[in-house]
């Protein structure tokens, strides 16, 4: 079953932080994928974690399974108070993209919320280094109305993303595609 995502190919500098865009955003199907979410906590908000859903649930235990290799997880959400201890995992889980951080939203207070959301369908998307935003969409076998539901889900967060100066002004274009079908250009002017 092929996945479809959406670029967007948006009218600014990556290069330049002011204008990044990234952000969350939460898809109305989801992306017919199962995700595993870790969550680094203590005490009360461990078992709020575990009632929610979590995969794996821990702090200096679980940070000595991910130095030892541990990685069969896609999301990590962490306590501002397990921080310290996850600071030693920095190094194995930062260039694979999955180092909790507050500006993510991936430094969570309401833990459940949280475990919740990104097991039904939560994605997060940025900007790369010429601008694109891909996000994908969920499977062809979803149907047109419910990839119609996720694709205006994932444009507008990513649309409302973008910083204030850009916004009321049309993108460079937005290409819908399958895994190995051919993209699509979407009328970029009606966004």
């Amino acid at each position: 079953d092929e996945g479809v995502s959406v670029d967007v190919h948006l009218n600014v500098d990556a290069k330049r932080t002011e204008e990044r865009v990234r952000g969350q955003v939460m898809l109305p199907h989801g992306q017919g994928k199962t995700v595993r979410v870790a969550v680094f906590a203590r005490g009360a908000d461990a078992d709020a974690a575990r009632a929610a859903g979590a995969d794996l649930v821990g702090a200096e235990e679980l940070v000595a399974e991910v130095l030892a290799g541990r990685l069969d997880f896609e999301r990590v959400l962490a306590t501002p108070d397990a921080l310290p201890a996850l600071a030693k995992a920095a190094r194995v889980l930062g260039p694979k993209g999955l180092m909790p951080n507050p500006k993510r939203g991936t430094v969570v207070t309401e833990v459940a919320a949280a475990v919740q959301q990104a097991k039904a369908g939560q994605v997060e998307f940025r900007a790369q280094n010429q601008g694109v935003v891909m996000v994908g969409l969920g499977k062809v076998s979803f149907g047109a109305d419910r990839l119609a539901d996720n694709a205006i889900a994932a444009l507008a967060a990513v649309l409302g993303a973008r910083p204030d100066r850009f916004r009321g002004k049309p993108v460079h274009r937005i290409t819908l595609s399958s895994t190995n079908g051919p993209g699509i250009d979407l009328d970029h002017h009606l966004w």
